[in-house]
């Protein structure tokens, strides 16, 4: 059995001056079908996103939620319970140079770019225990 990553889009809505989810994985609802959503089991991008089983000295720091995370992401966050581990968030920015070797990322990457239009956008994720 594999580890698992939860992965949720959120984009800043300056209006409203607060983080909203664009898109994500829902537990206990089956795979995503969004094309921004990474669905993929890479263990090496999961280590340096800082999966606990396989950090290494160039793994970001984890950070938990974010306090501003998204009401849907939080729920999310919740109903993962026990089960949920290694809580962090990385800006989309940060988190480009990761797809250089993970196609399915890049492509996750591209479709969130072409949804932002100029928008502040982060992933927050965590792992299955």
């Amino acid at each position: 059995m594999g580890t698992d990553i939860h992965w949720f889009v959120e984009r800043y809505d300056q209006d409203e001056d607060e983080w909203a989810l664009l898109d994500g994985t829902v537990p206990l609802m089956g795979k995503p079908e969004s094309p921004m959503v990474y669905d993929g089991r890479n263990y090496d991008l999961f280590g340096k996103l800082g999966w606990a089983k396989n950090r290494t000295k160039d793994s970001v720091d984890l950070r938990g939620l974010p306090i501003d995370v998204s009401p849907i992401t939080q729920a999310c966050a919740e109903i993962s319970g026990a089960d949920g581990i290694d809580h962090s968030w990385i800006s989309i920015e940060d988190l480009g140079p990761f797809a250089d070797s993970d196609p399915r990322l890049r492509e996750a990457l591209d479709a969130a770019y072409r949804v932002a239009h100029g928008s502040a956008l982060r992933i927050v994720y965590w792992f299955d225990r």
